[in-house]
């Protein structure tokens, strides 16, 4: 409601729109990079990456209205992102253009299929074990926790985890 829009001057609301362009300009842009490196392996789809690519900058360049809004210590990642997206939109559309003579679709096109949001991260086996592991703080202060909160943090864990699931 209103006392969201209004708390801290607007500043929180505005931290929370940059955050929502930010994530997603960043998934169509890990997307652009993994067709771009495709398309110069198989030798072709060079224009779907570009215009995947082009849709990345066009988010992070829309994102650019709540830089001045939020505290600048978000601008440096900003600016990151945003300038490897645009790097990457002249890149593909350069090739796609000149050597692979295709045209670039846009983002909307039934050609570019975006990820299944929840499969989107693929998952490192090598790592599970190192994830599985109780932190060494854990054992010295299992005393000091009392044994109801633990119970309530594996309550914790079980849901957050059936979120995740869903």
């Amino acid at each position: 409601g209103a006392g969201i829009v209004s708390l801290d001057n607007g500043r929180f609301i505005n931290i929370i729109k940059y955050h929502r362009l930010y994530f997603k300009g960043s998934a169509w842009l890990v997307l652009a990079v993994d067709k771009f490196k495709a398309a110069k392996e198989e030798g072709k789809d060079m224009g779907l990456a570009a215009g995947i690519a082009r849709h990345a900058a066009s988010i992070f360049k829309d994102s650019s209205k709540y830089i001045d809004k939020i505290p600048p210590s978000y601008k440096a990642a900003y600016t990151e992102k945003s300038n490897q997206a645009a790097k990457l939109d002249q890149m593909a559309t350069e090739k796609a253009e000149s050597v692979f003579f295709e045209r670039i679709p846009k983002h909307d096109d039934p050609k570019i299929q975006f990820p299944d949001p929840k499969n989107f991260v693929k998952f490192d086996e090598s790592i599970r074990a190192e994830l599985e592991k109780v932190a060494i703080i854990n054992e010295v202060l299992r005393h000091v926790v009392p044994p109801e909160v633990r119970k309530m943090q594996v309550e914790l864990k079980t849901q957050i985890q059936n979120m995740i699931d869903q």
